[in-house]
């Protein structure tokens, strides 16, 4: 490929997708055009690049030729079916790279769609990035892929965001187990946890589509905290006259949160929790609260003594506007 006229072509494309471009370029060993790019390129200017690279094709087979001829000895003393197996390989060899080369111009273009409008400074990690790359190649479920390539723009986008943990615990992660944590993710708080609104773990989200079984293998998948008894716990304020009511706010889902209850001490309520690698795929998951769990989680907290309302909006002088409490 002609960089000099990569180079043309990306002068007015966006600092986000020329970071992103960079890092994949690094990653593939070639400079990488985002499909989008090479759609919208002049086609006269692929037919010149295009020739220019079957001469140079031609030349490295040219090349290859003569090393081949001057071990073509070696070849003859191998019997019919050394011969055979030695085919079987270099084409399994051959298959293998042509897949793992789909896959990841598959995530790579993707995450040209999940690029945020804006973009760190900062460099990705040449750890990450190798890293990234070596596993993304064996990924070839199309929903995964889409896990993948929202991962490689949010890390483009602000380096760090992403463990090399997390990236072990998702190479391993199959289909159901990625479905069941959608799930899970539509049901869990921003700080990671979610309340097992006063059933047993067995049948806590059962309907909402998440077995114990689901639950038992996101644990086993690094995705779901082993610990048992943890709570989520509401601490009164300091200070505070115990005639006082007390009041919290979290985030769920694109909403905010607000418990408040009578001057009662502290008060917890039993969750699961994701893992650190849990949070930060949680993050990759669009947010899609569910109104059925909310009601559950608020007379589960009703029982306690406390109620739970959802901010609707909040304005300039800092006073905001409750819906009616669940």
């Amino acid at each position: 490929m002609d960089i000099k006229i990569l180079d043309l072509n990306l002068k007015s494309v966006a600092a986000p997708t020329r970071k992103l471009i960079e890092v994949i370029s690094k990653g593939m060993g070639a400079v990488y055009e985002p499909i989008g790019v090479r759609r919208e390129a002049d086609a006269e200017a692929y037919k010149i690049r295009a020739l220019a690279a079957a001469k140079a094709d031609a030349l490295k087979i040219t090349s290859e030729g003569k090393a081949a001829a001057e071990n073509a000895y070696k070849l003859e003393k191998l019997t019919d079916e050394e011969i055979s197996l030695h085919e079987r390989a270099r084409l399994r060899l051959i298959a293998k790279e042509i897949e793992g080369q789909k896959n990841i111009e598959a995530i790579v273009d993707a995450a040209f769609t999940a690029l945020p409008s804006s973009v760190s400074d900062q460099d990705v990690s040449d750890d990450w990035r190798r890293k990234f790359f070596q596993e993304a190649e064996n990924i070839c479920d199309e929903d995964l892929q889409i896990f993948w390539a929202k991962l490689l723009a949010g890390e483009v986008a602000s380096p760090g965001s992403f463990s090399l943990r997390t990236l072990d615990v998702l190479k391993q992660l199959s289909q159901d187990e990625a479905a069941s944590f959608v799930k899970l993710c539509r049901l869990a708080m921003s700080d990671g946890t979610i309340p097992l609104c006063g059933r047993g773990l067995d049948t806590a989200y059962k309907a909402w589509g998440v077995s114990y079984e689901d639950i038992l293998s996101l644990r086993d998948a690094g995705l779901l905290l082993h610990e048992a008894n943890l709570h989520n716990t509401f601490y009164p304020l300091d200070g505070v006259a115990p005639t006082a009511s007390q009041r919290g706010r979290f985030g769920y889902n694109g909403y905010i949160l607000e418990i408040e209850k009578p001057y009662l001490g502290e008060m917890k309520w039993e969750i699961l929790g994701f893992t650190r690698a849990g949070r930060e795929l949680q993050n990759l998951v669009p947010v899609d609260p569910d109104e059925t769990f909310l009601r559950a989680f608020a007379a589960h907290l009703r029982v306690l003594g406390v109620t739970l309302s959802r901010v609707l909006a909040i304005n300039a002088e800092g006073n905001d506007t409750l819906s009616p409490p669940y």
